[in-house]
């Protein structure tokens, strides 16, 4: 044990102080007048007699401003810890969307990382994507408009059964900006695990993949998606189906099972949607 623990003292990396110098922690530190580590969390942990900027409170009140967070409603107070410090309410009474701090504000025609990259994206074949604030913006909205063209508002839950691609952080973000709650579901899960995922939140819409790619072979991923439902005492109504594996073009010879009335392809169901 003494020797396990004198292991993890042992320094295995020390950045450089160019990289350092780069983070957004040291610009932080920098512009407060913070010297280092044991600074940074004594100033932002404790409030200290004669520095008015210190202290939890300061803090986060300053981060909301440093980082530029925007607010539909602004927030009574910092923190509600009258049930304790483990149950806190953070910005009580303020109201904000995640999606638009995140992608939106930075996707605006006068943001100047509308075309930069947010997404990086490398498959298992090497195939290498770069999704922009813009491009982010726009397919995240057509997201948000398919799911509400099938009757998910604010509060209901959508399954994302999902291969790893972009698309995913698309997904999310529709979901955030109409308050839905997204149902994350391990793609390589069993058909008994997947129908829980989709049954206790009772998912009435699931987006999936027609498969995806481990170690260079072809993985289907409907068919378990259709048991899982099957199974699922819920009523999935609707199934939209991304097209990672090519399944969706007529003259392939990848043959997958589509639920007429309830699932369609992403391009159908999502791309057509107003951006």
């Amino acid at each position: 044990m003494t020797d396990s623990i004198a292991e993890m003292d042992e320094i295995v990396h020390e950045p450089s102080q160019a990289f350092v110098e780069s983070t957004n922690v040291w610009e932080f530190m920098q512009t407060y007048g913070i010297d280092d580590y044991e600074a940074l969390i004594e100033r932002t942990t404790t409030d200290i007699d004669g520095v008015p900027d210190s202290g939890v409170d300061w803090f986060w009140d300053e981060l909301v401003d440093y980082l530029g967070i925007e607010f539909y409603e602004d927030y009574d107070q910092i923190r509600d810890d009258t049930e304790g410090p483990q149950f806190t309410d953070w910005y009580p009474g303020g109201e904000l969307n995640i999606a638009h701090n995140v992608v939106d504000r930075h996707a605006a025609p006068d943001n100047e990382r509308r075309n930069k990259v947010a997404t990086i994206w490398e498959g298992e074949d090497g195939k290498i994507r770069e999704v922009t604030y813009h491009e982010l913006h726009r397919q995240a909205n057509q997201v948000a408009n398919a799911l509400e063209q099938r009757g998910i508002e604010t509060g209901d839950t959508v399954g994302l059964y999902m291969p790893m691609v972009p698309e995913v952080v698309s997904i999310l973000y529709g979901c955030f900006k109409i308050g839905a709650i997204a149902v994350p579901i391990f793609s390589g899960f069993g058909v008994d695990a997947t129908a829980t995922r989709i049954e206790d939140p009772e998912c009435s819409v699931l987006v999936t993949g027609d498969g995806f790619l481990r170690r260079g072979d072809p993985i289907t991923l409907k068919e378990t998606t259709d048991e899982a439902i099957a199974q699922a005492d819920t009523d999935v109504e609707s199934v939209i189906v991304y097209d990672r594996l090519g399944a969706s073009d007529p003259d392939t010879d990848l043959s997958i099972p589509m639920t007429e009335g309830r699932d369609e392809w992403w391009a159908d169901a999502v791309a057509t949607q107003s951006d």
